[in-house]
């Protein structure tokens, strides 16, 4: 499975401010091409930062209810990784059961689980991907990166893309559900070819951007500019 790396640079005063206001790195990753919902990680950030990750994911269930703000209690998992292009059971046994092929299952790179869980008992429950990063050396435990609610009888699909999305934020931690991301935030697309990117906090901005005066072929760095309700190219630097 391929690998990647984000590296996020701050420098000295500007990380004094930030540690100062206790805000943290926050990483947040969209899944079917839906906006992110979940941050996946989030941690104390250092001078010099660097995340990696597998594209490895799980599935996860809770009875956590989507709300902004609310942390996700994940009650049940599949074992990690789970098997894309196959699918998962969840049924009365509070249980995922698979992985499972045949016509019910969904392209390669997509996962898959129907809620088998009786009505009576939940009318739905909240299917996710979870997946582990390592973070400045210290690998995290398997991590929600979506929050989707699922009604009992029905099966949902996830697509993962290869898109992050770093900002800073106080008072935030990860498996977080939000509404939406930081309108501060850096976009970075890998895949492609590219799996390594560096960024660079820039104060007067507010935000993390591009640390080198080119991207690498094929890198997307961009920010997302809330009063547009789109994603407008960052200038290089």
């Amino acid at each position: 499975m391929p690998g990647y790396t984000l590296n996020l640079g701050i420098d000295q005063e500007s990380l004094k401010i930030i540690t100062a206001a206790q805000q943290q790195i926050v990483l947040a990753r969209p899944v079917d091409g839906a906006s992110p919902n979940v941050v996946w990680v989030a941690f104390r950030p250092f001078e010099d930062n660097s995340v990696t990750w597998v594209e490895e994911f799980g599935l996860y269930a809770s009875t956590t209810e989507f709300q902004s703000g609310a942390e996700i209690v994940k009650m049940s998992h599949t074992d990690f990784p789970a098997q894309d292009g196959m699918y998962y059971s969840f049924d009365a046994t509070a249980t995922f059961s698979g992985p499972f092929s045949g016509a019910q299952a969904p392209p390669l790179g997509s996962y898959r689980t129907y809620n088998n869980m009786p009505e009576k008992d939940y009318p739905a429950l909240t299917f996710g991907l979870q997946q582990v990063a390592t973070v400045n050396g210290k690998p995290t435990l398997p991590t929600p990166v979506n929050a989707v609610s699922v009604l009992a009888n029905e099966q949902v699909t996830f697509t993962p893309l290869t898109t992050v999305y770093a900002w800073l934020q106080s008072t935030i931690v990860s498996a977080t559900m939000i509404s939406d991301v930081q309108g501060n935030s850096a976009k970075v697309v890998f895949g492609d070819g590219v799996t390594t990117a560096s960024l660079r906090y820039d104060p007067t901005a507010g935000r993390f951007v591009s640390s080198t005066s080119s991207l690498p072929p094929g890198l997307k760095v961009s920010h997302y500019d809330r009063s547009e309700r789109l994603f407008a190219p960052q200038s290089r630097r």
